[in-house]
């Protein structure tokens, strides 16, 4: 009886430290992930973006339809020195103007 017992404790054991480190993984990506979405969040982008999937499905299928789409948004969003473009949980920061250029540039430095 004694044996069998401890061969289900161990398996619980297991299947907790799994459980542990699946719910530690998910919240360190998730942390980071809301991180930048906070940080983000003044930035002027297109549309309304998802969690998780952020302006992927805003964008057209089609390479030729996608490219006008681009050049759609380019010529909409001139005029903004900064745009914010999430393609899935990664942002793109799109700068149109050398005066921001430079101040990401000297910033880095």
């Amino acid at each position: 009886m004694g044996l069998i017992l401890g061969a289900y404790t161990l398996g619980f054991v297991g299947a907790a430290a799994c459980v542990l480190l699946l719910t530690w993984l998910t919240y360190q990506l998730l942390s980071g992930y809301l991180h930048s979405w906070k940080e983000l969040k003044p930035i002027q982008g297109i549309g309304v973006p998802y969690p998780l999937l952020g302006n992927a499905l805003q964008f057209k299928s089609n390479a030729g339809d996608f490219f006008c789409q681009v050049v759609g948004y380019t010529k909409e969003f001139q005029n903004t020195p900064l745009l914010k473009l999430w393609i899935g949980p990664i942002p793109f920061l799109i700068l149109y103007h050398a005066e921001t250029i430079e101040v990401f540039a000297f910033a880095a430095l």
